[in-house]
């Protein structure tokens, strides 16, 4: 339950960032006094100010996708522990009832009871190939 509102707030993070980096980005293409710089000389181009912006998109994409990766792999690795606790589980409880079925009827109405050999004859050691 915690993780669904972790995911839901990650969400809204996410939403909030982008409106605000959008509207961010709005304002400053449609102000007049807005001049983009970088080292202190400023950029003439608006394709340059589109290549920072997303440059800073792409590290922030960089980000989260390995906070993904790691929840991704912390997940799987909870999710494979409490499958193998289950399967041991259900296991046993199967194991448990085969065999009380099996004692007390003598046989579990489904294996066929193990076959004997009538007679067994010992190899001789030339028979053997020693």
């Amino acid at each position: 339950m915690g993780w669904t509102y972790f995911w839901r707030a990650l969400g809204i993070v996410a939403l909030i960032f982008m409106t605000v980096t959008t509207v961010m980005f709005w304002t400053a293409w449609r102000s007049s006094a807005f001049t983009p710089t970088a080292d202190g000389s400023e950029i003439k181009s608006g394709i340059d100010v589109i290549a920072i912006q997303l440059d800073i998109l792409s590290l922030v994409v960089a980000m989260v996708s390995f906070g993904l990766a790691f929840a991704g792999f912390v997940g799987y690795q909870a999710i494979k522990d409490a499958a193998m606790r289950k399967a041991d589980e259900v296991a046993t409880a199967a194991f448990a009832l085969h065999m009380s079925k099996k004692d007390k009827e003598g046989t579990d109405g489904v294996t066929q009871a193990p076959v004997e050999p009538l007679a067994v004859t010992e190899l001789t050691e030339e028979e053997k190939g020693e």
